[in-house]
């Protein structure tokens, strides 16, 4: 019985080796395994990164442009232009929809809410205005009585005088 006990044992400690080499080789595949995958988050981490850079660099990019077309309602009054405006919904202090909304109350252009924008909207209101050279007209006539073509000069002058008054 001794030797049976023996060579049962031994098989025992056989197969325990071969499931120890066994588990060890599967350990090693997925360690490689997981390295591979983490390298690879790594990798797209770091691309993700690089695509957090570009796209901040672009959203500054589009603020500075965003902020310069802010300008372009006021150069549209001084040349007397009509314009339906589409504000951004986003804009800082909806600086851009109360520009849009006091050029339509003043009769020099139509304001439409980005939420109220839809393709047939937009096709019915150039359609109307393009079939309707008075209305353009008037527009044209209040969006020039809108605009401020010395407003550089009056702001330089409210600045000096307000330089001024300080130092006196």
């Amino acid at each position: 019985k001794a030797a049976e006990l023996e060579a049962a044992v031994s098989q025992n400690d056989k197969a325990l080796t071969s499931v120890k080499t066994q588990a060890s080789g599967e350990l090693a595949m997925t360690k490689k395994t997981l390295g591979a995958q983490v390298d690879g988050l790594t990798g797209e981490l770091k691309d993700s990164q690089s695509t957090i850079v570009e796209l901040t660099k672009t959203r500054n990019s589009l603020d500075e442009k965003l902020k310069a077309k802010e300008a372009k309602v006021a150069e549209l009054t001084v040349i007397g232009r009509p314009s339906l405006l589409v504000p951004l919904p986003h804009s800082l202090d909806n600086d851009q929809l109360n520009n849009a909304r006091r050029l339509a109350e003043s009769g020099g252009g139509w304001c439409i809410e980005q939420k109220d924008l839809t393709a047939a909207r937009f096709t019915s209101e150039i359609s109307g205005l393009l079939t309707n050279p008075q209305t353009l007209a008037a527009a044209a006539e209040a969006a020039k009585r809108a605009g401020r073509p010395d407003a550089v000069a009056r702001l330089a002058d409210f600045v000096l005088e307000l330089a001024t008054a300080r130092t006196v």
